[in-house]
């Protein structure tokens, strides 16, 4: 059974004020996405290294949702803590299906993730 840590993931998100405005004191919006997708790519970078060596702490699970998808970062394993990003729409998952997420669901999740990666093809930059 999973529960939702009490804070969000570390990085540049998309938090308004009272006013509708971002909070994070950014001048403009296309300077804020930037920040924001920088700071998803970081969390990736670590999501794709505990993919790498099997590991489910830092792992991104991702669940659709909508036309997008929800996004939590794996803060424990013992218990399951799962911690939102905020990315984009910041869409999350119903509490009743994060109550009911256990680790094997994660692991079934990194090995179907493994398994995709493996048969995508060579990025070229």
């Amino acid at each position: 059974m999973a529960q939702l840590s009490k804070t969000i993931a570390p990085g540049h998100w998309s938090v308004y004020d009272k006013h509708f405005k971002l909070a994070c004191g950014c001048l403009d919006f296309e300077t804020h996405m930037k920040k924001e997708q920088e700071s998803l790519d970081a969390l990736t970078a670590k999501s794709n290294e505990a993919l790498t060596h099997g590991e489910c702490k830092d792992y991104i699970y991702s669940q659709g949702i909508a036309d997008g998808s929800a996004l939590y970062r794996v803060v424990s394993t013992q218990p399951l803590v799962l911690q939102h990003i905020p990315y984009g729409d910041a869409y999350r998952i119903l509490p009743a299906t994060m109550r009911g997420l256990r680790l094997p669901d994660i692991q079934q999740a990194m090995e179907f993730d493994r398994w995709w990666r493996s048969r995508a093809p060579e990025q070229k930059e």
